[in-house]
């Protein structure tokens, strides 16, 4: 069967038809496959083929299971808990396909330092009082032995997060990756910006002193960005990973005592401005008839590229702001992408 090009719900989408999406799939008496679009089912039938109506959009409406607080809360001490038994975690890592030619920063979760110092502060508020104490314990020892006022990224030393085990010359490659105080990359932060913000919520919560660490990683904030202005408004998940560190650092001077820095309070105004204004929630990637550009095999984060690595701060700022926008993006992505 040959592919049919094309993304469903036009050039926004990232539904689409590019190779053999998945395996053959044996389940309840029949075979599955994905391929341009379509679910594909291989099975026994006695008698003459009929055409089988089109299922309908309301039949794919989502049916959520309505969960209440205590489950959430439950499945959060649940997972702390996995986190503080097994002590420093790897990073995560996938498979991202043609993107990690040139970003390959995005083919690694909880790599930078400041996702998992971001996650489980913002975890302790609402975890018990004795989990509290051990989490806390946890991020204190975390940061010392691998602080993100240093540390851009982290090595591959520790237990690891993914669901299958690596091959085993995988593992001794991966082995080799140590702590990075800085990332390459020609439109790369040397230093991740939002490393900043995850230092200001950690002092925050009682854990380090906010004029210590505002002198530990000195030098380190980069102020203006080095990426083009152009390369922000693509690339949505770095205008807000500075946006999260200008914050993170304006917040740390406050909890400090000293007086905002102009330079990174400019910056701030100005980019938080230019999300407001100059973003466009719709993919830059493909052009109005959906036809390919030189970077279509980015669509596949279509739906993500605004909102990754996006803070609560820079969320309220946007509801005052540029509230319609948000709304009409949200409702346009979740019709190309329900």
């Amino acid at each position: 069967m040959s592919g049919l090009w094309g993304f469903y719900g036009g050039p926004d989408g990232n539904y689409h038809n590019h190779g053999h999406q998945n395996p053959l799939i044996p389940y309840d008496g029949m075979i599955y496959w994905l391929k341009s679009n379509c679910v594909i089912a291989y099975g026994p039938r006695s008698g003459p083929l009929r055409k089988q109506p089109l299922i309908s959009r309301e039949h794919l409406a989502p049916r959520l299971a309505v969960r209440n607080a205590d489950f959430l809360k439950q499945r959060l001490f649940e997972e702390i808990q996995k986190t503080l038994d097994a002590g420093h975690l790897q990073p995560g890592y996938y498979n991202a396909g043609q993107m990690i030619a040139r970003y390959d920063h995005m083919c690694a979760y909880f790599q930078i330092p400041a996702d998992t110092f971001y996650v489980l502060t913002r975890a302790l508020p609402h975890v018990p009082e004795a989990q509290r104490q051990a989490l806390q314990a946890y991020l204190q020892k975390e940061f010392r032995e691998h602080p993100p006022t240093q540390i851009a990224a982290y090595g591959w030393e520790g237990a690891p997060r993914t669901w299958a085990e690596y091959p085993p010359e995988a593992q001794a490659m991966l082995g080799k990756i140590k702590d990075a105080p800085v990332l390459g990359g020609r439109w790369m932060w040397p230093f991740p910006p939002h490393n900043f913000y995850a230092l200001w919520k950690y002092a925050e919560a009682g854990l380090g002193d906010a004029g210590q660490l505002l002198q530990a990683a000195r030098g380190r904030l980069e102020v203006p960005p080095r990426i083009p202005e152009e390369m922000l408004l693509q690339n949505v998940w770095q205008l807000n990973m500075y946006i999260a560190g200008y914050h993170g650092y304006l917040g740390l001077q406050k909890l400090a005592g000293q007086a905002p820095d102009r330079n990174v309070s400019g910056q701030l105004q100005r980019l938080e401005k230019l999300w407001a204004q100059k973003v466009k929630i719709r993919s830059p990637w493909c052009d109005a008839s959906g036809q390919r550009t030189r970077d279509y095999h980015k669509q596949r984060i279509n739906i993500a590229r605004c909102f990754i690595w996006m803070t609560p701060e820079l969320g309220d700022y946007l509801r005052r702001n540029a509230l319609q926008k948000i709304k009409q993006g949200v409702e346009h992505l979740n019709d190309v992408a329900p």
